[in-house]
């Protein structure tokens, strides 16, 4: 648990939340390299040459997650991922060691909008939008990205 939040340094620049699917992890691996989405993401450059950190959802295993991210000939090239024990360190605290949080299908991005961390909210799929509750829509801190 985090004694004193306003102590803590954002050290890692961006964290992937995922939902209860692989698709889900893919989906926002590919709006942080999608070429489109350069003008959303500050200093891109820099972001994607940085660790990408990943927590999982339980019900996904990082083995399966290595073995999807490595069946996309596009991510070939990304050796810069670390996966975060959830055992080891509380949902929050990985909110606020991050200064861009990604989520696709998962709720708590409700719970990060609300706390005011800065958000990318994955558009997963082409018929549902990512689960925001409609009092966190507008957001100041809440900017949609695609993968396509």
């Amino acid at each position: 648990l985090i004694q004193n939040k306003k102590s803590i340094k954002k050290s890692r620049s961006i964290t992937i939340f995922t939902h209860a699917s692989y698709w889900d992890l893919i989906a926002c691996i590919l709006s942080i390299y999608n070429e489109k989405n350069k003008h959303l993401l500050p200093k891109i450059s820099t972001l994607k040459n940085k660790k990408i950190f990943i927590r999982l959802h339980p019900a996904l295993t990082k083995k399966k997650a290595l073995k999807e991210i490595k069946s996309i000939k596009e991510f070939n090239h990304i050796k810069n991922l670390e996966f975060i024990d959830n055992d080891k360190e509380s949902f929050l605290t990985s909110l606020y060691l991050s200064q861009y949080s990604f989520f696709g299908e998962s709720s708590n991005v409700n719970l990060a909008l609300e706390k005011k961390f800065s958000v990318f909210a994955v558009e997963t799929n082409h018929i549902k939008k990512p689960p925001i509750q409609q009092k966190l829509i507008d957001s100041p801190n809440l900017t949609f990205i695609s993968p396509w």
